[in-house]
């Protein structure tokens, strides 16, 4: 090679080299700003996950943010994250329209999901959004309350074998009632996994949410050449395949229904999409309808699934408290088997109790965002380019919102405590412009189910709340389960 053109491929490449951080200047500027813990070169913070497990994040994350008060930079190899547990911030940031771009991160959920409505952006998620949420509106919620009667007597009918009988997991038969009642609600299918137990279909949504953690937190697994040729990138082609033709078949049945029969009431998210096609058949295409039922199918079953079975965890480990619910129960509801969307809304301890689960184990400990213009926040001002991490577990455990942060304590959600506290400490569905379509229904499901359960069986278990040892894939979980007995009431219904 001639001295000549080594001269100019030396060139070439510190051209590219300074153009580069040039154009990133705005982000280094912003991380000499701001303290953060010690970067490497290359891998940035990365270092702080190589070497510790899973059940690790949480604790690292609380450690930095109280650390460095609440706002932090970080580096994960080249990308600038941002940490943030400040409510005005949080406000501030989930209120605007400017950022409502999910973080880049979110781009490893596209293999699964698609454009759904989890990382989806701009007009299209607006529109998939529009039309999706009239599924969730207060009419539809009553008409979604025969299935959670359905379905929980079917749950509760399978777990009278346990009565009597040592610890066990309660998430196996929580999150098989979840899946037949979000199946139904979303799509109209009976699924009956309750009854056949397709352990294909709850192996496969397992899988979805380790598989994108554990490749967020390896940048090195980030490029797709790479990580599809891993055992772990193997794993993902065969749960999306699986998944995306379990879904495509009931998406085509449905279809082939609706066309067949217009008149049909909609009973389903799936029957809504349709008849609203019908009018505008532009607004969603066929690969977008079926991105949105696993998208809304996967995450309403887990969502669902965790809360609850955290929620008979807690009230198991704290029988005071589960006294209250079930007095509540008999009070308001009596022997009424029929209970409606209005009668449940009179559960007010009931709804306490569960605000105050979500509180000390949000669903998503962490609400990512990117930041696609520069965007001001109380210190600082956020440019082009940046990944904002908003702490939820942090601000919903930060002792100046709390009277007992870290303690099982329903009366944080009494009225006056409320009315104290910044509106943005507790945010456990997210919150703003990209809020969850289907918290209501999510409160109404676990009401329904918690009824169902607390009027056949008392629930006991052992240790107390600080035993319990998280890990995290992108939602949080319980590293040793959701373990209870369960005793027999004398009056049942």
């Amino acid at each position: 090679m001639s001295p000549v053109l080594v001269f100019c491929i030396v060139l070439l490449v510190l051209y590219i080299l300074i153009k580069y951080n040039w154009d990133r200047r705005d982000l280094y500027k912003l991380s000499w700003k701001l303290e953060g813990p010690f970067a490497l070169p290359i891998i940035g913070n990365a270092f702080f996950f190589l070497f510790n497990s899973i059940e690790d994040t949480i604790p690292i994350a609380f450690d930095l943010l109280k650390k460095y008060n609440g706002i932090l930079r970080g580096w994960m190899g080249p990308q600038l994250w941002i940490f943030t547990a400040n409510p005005n911030d949080i406000q501030h940031i989930l209120s605007s329209q400017k950022i409502t771009h999910k973080g880049a991160a979110y781009r490893f959920f596209n293999p699964i999901f698609g454009q759904g409505l989890i990382n989806n952006n701009g007009q299209l998620w607006r529109m998939h959004r529009k039309i999706i949420v009239k599924s969730f509106s207060q009419d539809f919620l009553s008409e979604y309350m025969h299935i959670f009667h359905e379905q929980s007597k079917v749950m509760v009918a399978n777990m009278q074998k346990e009565v009597g009988k040592p610890a066990f997991d309660v998430m196996k038969y929580v999150q098989l009632c979840a899946m037949d009642i979000v199946g139904e609600a979303v799509m109209d299918v009976k699924l009956n996994v309750q009854s056949e137990h397709n352990m294909e279909v709850v192996s496969s949504l397992d899988n979805i949410y380790m598989l994108i953690h554990d490749r967020i937190l390896k940048y090195w697994l980030h490029p797709d050449f790479i990580f599809e040729n891993t055992a772990k990138g193997k794993l993902q082609h065969k749960v999306v395949n699986y998944l995306r033709n379990f879904i495509q078949k009931n998406v085509l049945r449905k279809q082939e229904e609706v066309s067949n029969n217009n008149s049909i009431k909609c009973k389903s998210t799936l029957e809504t999409i349709l008849h609203t096609l019908n009018d505008n058949p532009e607004a969603m295409s066929k690969q977008g309808i079926i991105d949105e039922m696993i998208t809304l199918f996967a995450a309403g079953e887990d969502s669902i699934s965790l809360q609850f079975s955290w929620t008979l965890l807690l009230l198991a480990l704290h029988p005071e408290i589960q006294d209250k619910v079930y007095n509540e129960i008999q009070s308001v509801l009596g022997d009424n088997e029929n209970f409606g969307r209005d009668d449940l809304k009179k559960l007010y301890y009931t709804t306490m109790v569960i605000k105050e689960v979500s509180r000390l184990f949000p669903v998503a400990p962490f609400i990512v965002r990117e930041v696609t213009e520069d965007f001001p926040i109380d210190k600082v001002v956020l440019p082009r380019g940046t990944s904002v991490f908003i702490g939820v577990m942090y601000v919903h455990r930060d002792p100046s919102h709390w009277e007992y942060p870290n303690k099982f304590y329903p009366e944080h959600f009494l009225p006056e405590a409320v009315a104290k506290r910044h509106p943005f400490a507790f945010m456990p569905f997210s919150a703003g412009a990209r809020g969850c379509i289907g918290k209501e229904f999510a409160m109404l499901c676990m009401k329904s189910m918690l009824v169902t359960i607390l009027r056949n069986f008392q629930l006991q278990a052992d240790g107390t709340i600080n035993d319990i040892k998280l890990k995290v894939d992108i939602i949080a979980r319980s590293m040793n389960g959701y373990n209870l007995r369960l005793v027999q009431r004398i009056n049942t219904l």
